[in-house]
């Protein structure tokens, strides 16, 4: 007899799977003995339902690195993204600093890519260009000190002492970028 505070549960799950895929609902007693047992026809269902299911793949390296390597294929714009090594990055860095916070899923963020490369290219020596990655647990301190805003992209254009001159949520446009840096000294 099993007692009432132990629960075996494969038995039981397989029990209520069954009932739910057969329409047969079991009733259980105060020893968990189902009373109401599925026929033998109705296990081979269940069964055969089970073999043609797509089994959920087992994420590896591998498997990874291969869905990776067809994403940039497929969106070559992707490959010039690259997120700033969070421990190289500081806040009152004694220079202007344009941070995006980004991630490599967002389509957003791959959309304003381009456009913050080519003004890197530009402005680059007047300001630092910072890509953190949000899904990095690293940048997690870096992130808390630069907004409250949960959103990506967002952009953050800082000064020398690590002051917040500017904040856009969401993508801006190069005309919007471009007049903010046209006023700094």
């Amino acid at each position: 007899m099993i007692s009432n505070n132990r629960i075996i549960l494969l038995p039981v799950f397989l029990t209520i799977t069954l009932a739910v895929l057969t329409g047969c609902i079991p009733t259980v007693n105060g020893d968990l003995k189902v009373e109401t047992t599925p026929s033998t026809e109705d296990i081979d269902v269940y069964l055969t339902r089970q073999a043609q299911a797509t089994p959920i793949p087992t994420i590896t390296r591998d498997l990874i690195l291969e869905q990776t390597q067809t994403a940039i294929a497929e969106n070559p714009e992707w490959v010039h993204m690259v997120a700033t090594i969070p421990s190289t990055f500081e806040m009152a860095s004694g220079q202007y600093q344009l941070v995006e916070k980004m991630a490599f899923w967002c389509e957003e963020c791959r959309l304003l890519n381009p456009l913050l490369k080519n003004l890197e290219a530009e402005w680059g020596d007047k300001i630092r260009f910072v890509y953190l990655n949000v899904d990095d647990p690293l940048n997690i301190d870096n992130l808390q000190r630069l907004s409250q805003f949960r959103v990506v992209p967002e952009l953050i254009l800082l000064d020398g002492n690590g002051t917040v001159l500017k904040d856009w949520v969401g993508p801006p446009s190069r005309e919007d970028l471009v007049a903010e840096f046209e006023k700094l000294p």
